[in-house]
C-alpha cells in the first residue's frame, strides 16, 4: 500500500499470496478498521471476526487496501451474508451495526 496508513481509515484485506489467504480466516477483500499502527504492521478491527484469530490480527501494511465508507459498508454486508448462508450467528457484529 503506498498510501500512509492511520488509525481510523477503512482498509479491506488483499493480500498477493495465497499461503496467506489460507493461513488467515478472512473472506478476499474482508473490510474492517485500522486500530493501531506500527513501524511494520497494522492493527485491524475486522468486521464479523470478533473472538476469532484474525480479531485484531497484524498484519503487513501492503496487505491492505484504503476503501471509502460505502465500499467498506458493501463489502461489511457481504460478509454478513456469506457468514449467514454457512451457518454463522444471525447477530450483527455491534462495532459495525451502522455499516450494515
Amino acid at each position: 500500500m503506498g498510501e500512509q496508513v492511520e488509525v481510523g481509515v477503512l482498509v479491506k484485506w488483499t493480500p498477493d499470496s495465497e499461503i496467506v489467504r489460507k493461513a488467515v480466516p478472512l473472506r478476499p477483500d474482508h473490510p474492517g478498521i485500522v486500530v493501531d499502527v506500527g513501524p511494520r504492521h497494522v492493527l485491524v478491527d475486522w468486521v464479523r471476526r470478533q473472538h476469532t484469530p484474525a480479531e485484531q490480527g497484524v498484519f503487513e501494511s501492503e496487505w491492505l487496501t484504503l476503501i471509502d465508507l460505502a465500499e467498506f459498508e458493501r463489502l461489511a454486508r457481504r460478509v454478513h451474508e456469506l457468514d449467514v448462508a454457512e451457518g454463522g450467528d444471525l447477530a450483527v457484529d455491534e462495532r459495525f451495526r451502522d455499516a450494515l
